[in-house]
């Protein structure tokens, strides 16, 4: 409804936003939630309107950032994430007060169920499409911090909108830190190439790919690893990281994964970390994921020269491979046994 006023009546949209002023403080938490509601859907068709009626726009939507319902809250956030959709003197006006709103977001201590980090990532990955290198370059490595958990979260859309987000960033980054940032997520980007869910698997793969492939996939884990090997500009990464389009089945991904790691043992000072990920994902909830992990431990391990074999934490990877010969999954188990087959030199 709010949508077809600001369209189709926006000469309705000042009164109606002068009226919702009275329901901002109400004590009922649905007026609440449906003045959040309006005033983010206002936020997305407001192109055309004085500045005092987006101001006022945006000062209710803040309000809700700190209001005790939830669901205001994550209203909110939309809401300011629909800035992205303003017209440029609006964007440069408020672009910083909804990026700050968007890592507010991202840190709330009582969105149990992830909804408010959903909507405070689809709005950073909105409104980087528009802010300047500097606006970003600031928040780049706080935002990957604070959405690396999201990889390994419950949900699909969540892990998707996460790993979209990160590939979102990689046109940002240039300093030493975002660089070891992607190679910190560049394991759990991998073991989700052959995510449980289509969407994830498609996003990690366009994280490597051109921007008209973006266009094509929109998707999660697949854009991710192409937008990495921009950042990474490494020819053989690229060509590897291009093949993730053709992980489609449990056959296609250990030829991918056992070529990827060749590619990974070439960044030497970071064997270490890359093998200990791959470790901490042998306990992770989805056993696709542990059976994906398993693997990438036995053909990363296998590829690393002899000379270089003292560098891993042997100890705490083994222990983790043979704990998993012991899961009740069949599948995790060859998984563990194949990786173990890798393994004879160490």
């Amino acid at each position: 409804m709010a949508k077809a006023i600001a369209k189709c009546c926006p000469q309705m949209v000042q009164p109606i936003v002068s009226k919702l002023r009275d329901s901002v403080d109400s004590a009922s938490d649905s007026s609440r939630v449906v003045v959040a509601a309006t005033l983010a859907a206002f936020m997305k068709h407001c192109s055309g309107q004085n500045e005092d009626l987006v101001e006022s726009i945006v000062n209710g939507l803040l309000s809700g950032l700190v209001d005790s319902q939830l669901a205001v809250r994550k209203v909110s956030v939309r809401g300011l994430g629909n800035v992205a959709h303003a017209e440029e003197e609006i964007f440069a006006r408020y672009s910083n007060s909804a990026l700050a709103a968007m890592m507010a977001g991202l840190e709330d201590v009582c969105d149990f169920k992830d909804e408010i980090v959903f909507e405070a990532m689809q709005g950073l990955s909105k409104l980087a499409s528009r802010a300047s290198k500097e606006q970003i370059e600031r928040l780049l490595v706080n935002v990957i911090l604070r959405i690396r958990p999201c990889f390994e979260k419950e949900s699909g859309a969540v892990r998707s909108v996460a790993f979209n987000l990160l590939g979102s960033l990689c046109r940002f980054g240039t300093e030493q830190s975002f660089y070891d940032q992607i190679h910190h997520c560049l394991v759990p980007v991998l073991l989700h190439v052959y995510d449980e869910v289509e969407e994830v698997r498609t996003v990690i793969f366009n994280l490597a790919l051109p921007s008209v492939i973006v266009v094509l996939f929109l998707q999660a884990a697949s854009f991710t690893l192409s937008e990495f090997s921009k950042v990474i500009n490494d020819a053989k990464f690229a060509e590897v990281a291009e093949k993730a389009s053709q992980v489609t089945n449990e056959l296609s991904y250990p030829v991918f994964l056992k070529e990827f790691a060749t590619v990974l043992v070439s960044f030497t000072q970071n064997l270490d970390m890359y093998a200990l990920y791959g470790s901490n994902y042998c306990k992770s909830t989805s056993a696709r994921i542990r059976c994906n992990a398993a693997l990438f431990i036995g053909y990363f391990l296998g590829t690393i020269p002899a000379d270089l074999r003292n560098s891993i934490s042997k100890g705490l990877i083994l222990t983790g491979l043979i704990a998993m010969l012991k899961e009740p999954e069949v599948e995790v188990r060859r998984c563990a046994a194949q990786a173990m087959a890798y393994l004879y030199y160490f």
